[in-house]
């Protein structure tokens, strides 16, 4: 927590390339020796998040909201199947079912996924830079609240630039419940997720 709260005071008031939890350097004159032999990418690590905070967003799905969706939509993909079904014997409505069942799964899947790219994308273009830390799932890979997580992405957003950012959030909030979604956005926070300082002269603890 301390870690957390001396970067956090840092990244408000300077540019700051934050090393992760627990590394090292053993003096202050091996610290000097590492920034003067890494001199050229600290400086290009620092322009790179300079003017910019991280947002973490978390996109979560509940597959049975869209699975009914899918189901209820005038999808090509199911039409065929539904009609069919109608038609059918009872001997042969058990098979054709279980096919329509799943034809519902992959398009719900499809969905989601579309509508997680749909959100990546609108946001990554209004970010400065971004990274998939996990995204798109399987729907058959629901937690212990019944809940998928369809995306989980960190934005670094120049704070200019914030405003436009979280409108265009909220205006998607706006259809995610219908389809069964929710967010988390955190932030913000250092640009933990878009540096990557160079190693060799340190030792984790």
């Amino acid at each position: 927590m301390a870690h957390h709260q001396v970067l956090s005071a840092l990244a408000s008031r300077i540019p700051l390339a934050p090393s992760k939890f627990g590394t090292v350097l053993r003096s202050l004159d091996s610290l000097a020796a590492f920034i003067e032999r890494h001199e050229a990418s600290l400086e290009e690590t620092l322009d790179r998040v300079s003017g910019c905070r991280e947002w973490g967003l978390k996109l979560s799905a509940d597959p049975a909201i869209a699975r009914e969706a899918a189901a209820a939509a005038s999808s090509p993909s199911l039409a065929p199947i539904q009609e069919e079904l109608a038609q059918a014997t009872d001997g042969k409505a058990f098979f054709i079912r279980k096919k329509l069942k799943l034809a519902i799964e992959a398009e719900a899947q499809r969905n989601l996924t579309a509508r997680a790219i749909e959100v990546h994308q609108k946001l990554d273009a209004l970010a400065r830079r971004s990274v998939h830390i996990r995204n798109y799932p399987s729907l058959s890979g629901a937690g212990a609240k019944g809940r998928v997580l369809l995306l989980n992405a960190a934005y670094l957003v120049e704070t200019s630039g914030e405003t436009a950012f979280h409108g265009a959030l909220d205006a998607m909030r706006r259809s995610f419940a219908a389809a069964g979604l929710s967010d988390a956005l955190t932030g913000p926070w250092p640009s933990y997720n878009f540096v990557s300082l160079p190693s060799g002269e340190t030792a984790n603890v």
